[in-house]
């Protein structure tokens, strides 16, 4: 028997044929323990990987660990906020809709947010799917498999072969219902069959609930695997962006005092996609015009941080400027948008705020050398200023 296949057999005994949330064509893969949870610019990040159980963690995350470390986050007064990084193709119903509700009731007392690192599917989704912002990480991350199956092994051909015979005496009606040493009755297998849609119901109100997506329309999406700009599209997500921006806009937002490290992070993150988009664009023009290119020219040497701090500075002495509340534009900054676009969505909110209707074309941006009396004195520019060393906006 494969080595897949037997890991599937003991799930499967474990768990006694209890219907699962699993995306089965992602669920043997090596997620190993799930690491503890870390906390940096004051979130805490917190793995949920591997298939998800309610005590067998040797396989991946269990919801009662999930409960437990969120619970401390949410405990915890230098906490500002719980980032779920999630890495799991699903899991077993039991204890998942509990988990999924406690998450609920977390996120009214400290924010959360989720990314899908890579694998968000059934029952990750489902406890994904309550946070206020979920990130879907470029090409590897994904989201879905809204659905619930349950599985019946049948050995009583094999164990006939085998010349064993298996007698079972019980007392109360359907007791041996879906017992693996007989074939599934018709009876048997319509409890099952209520069973599972009855979850898949309720697997529907709580992703409705999460997303504010109405159920029809959830029901509509299917148990399909949706790929980040599918799962933007469909309403299973926020944004695309990885767990290095998801960290720093949620920085940004709800720890300002700590934001230049958590940019930090995010420029390094943006930095390593966009040297790997040259290479690849300066490979491909030297293999046409040469085929022995020569070696390029170093590159000087560039401050993820100091730049992250000059952006931000930026944005908000424009906020300033505009009167409006910088958060969100800096949340834009942190999560790779252009400062192009930045601008224009500050310049739209203040139309909005005024209640008018501004021109683009050649909008009044004070110069980047001048500082405005009303963003000098950030919360948010004062703090990364102290982390950085410096005393105000440059």
């Amino acid at each position: 028997m494969p080595e897949t296949n037997k890991l599937a057999e003991i799930f499967l005994r474990e768990h006694r044929g209890s219907p699962l949330m699993l995306e089965e064509k992602a669920a043997y893969g090596d997620y190993g323990r799930p690491a503890e949870p870390k906390t940096g610019a004051g979130i805490a990040v917190i793995p949920i990987t591997g298939m998800l159980t309610e005590a067998s963690g040797w396989y991946g995350s269990t919801y009662a660990e999930i409960r437990r470390q969120v619970s401390a986050a949410v405990d915890d007064p230098n906490t500002k906020g719980i980032l779920l990084k999630v890495n799991s193709p699903g899991g077993s119903t039991d204890k998942a809709f509990e988990t999924a509700d406690f998450l609920a009731s977390a996120g009214k007392k400290k924010p959360i947010w989720a990314v899908c690192d890579a694998n968000c599917y059934s029952a990750a989704y489902l406890l994904a799917s309550q946070a206020a912002k979920i990130y879907v990480a470029p090409t590897s991350g994904g989201a879905g498999s809204i659905g619930v199956y349950a599985a019946h092994a049948d050995y009583s051909g094999m164990l006939e072969k085998e010349g064993i015979a298996v007698t079972l005496i019980s007392a109360g009606r359907g007791k041996t219902d879906g017992n693996p040493y007989e074939p599934l009755s018709d009876a048997a297998k319509g409890k099952i069959q209520a069973d599972v849609d009855r979850l898949y119901g309720e697997f529907v109100a709580v992703v409705s609930r999460g997303r504010k997506i109405d159920e029809k329309e959830v029901r509509k999406l299917g148990a399909d695997l949706y790929p980040e700009q599918k799962a933007l599209d469909a309403g299973l997500a926020d944004a695309i962006g990885t767990y290095d921006q998801a960290l720093a806009a949620m920085a940004a937002r709800f720890n300002p005092n700590n934001f230049s490290a958590a940019a930090s992070a995010a420029a390094n993150s943006m930095k390593e996609v966009s040297r790997m988009e040259e290479n690849q664009t300066a490979g491909a023009t030297a293999a046409a015009e040469d085929p022995k290119p020569a070696p390029a020219a170093a590159k000087p040497a560039v401050d993820p941080a100091a730049e992250a701090y000059k952006a931000a500075a930026k944005v908000v002495r424009l906020c300033g400027v505009a009167r409006v509340k910088p958060e969100a534009f800096v949340d834009m900054l942190a999560t790779g948008a252009s400062m192009e676009a930045v601008q224009e969505a500050i310049i739209n909110a203040k139309a909005e705020a005024a209640g008018a209707e501004i021109s683009t074309a050649n909008p009044a941006v004070e110069p980047d050398d001048k500082k405005s009396k009303s963003g000098e004195n950030s919360p948010l520019l004062v703090a990364m200023a102290a982390r950085g060393g410096q005393k105000g906006a440059k």
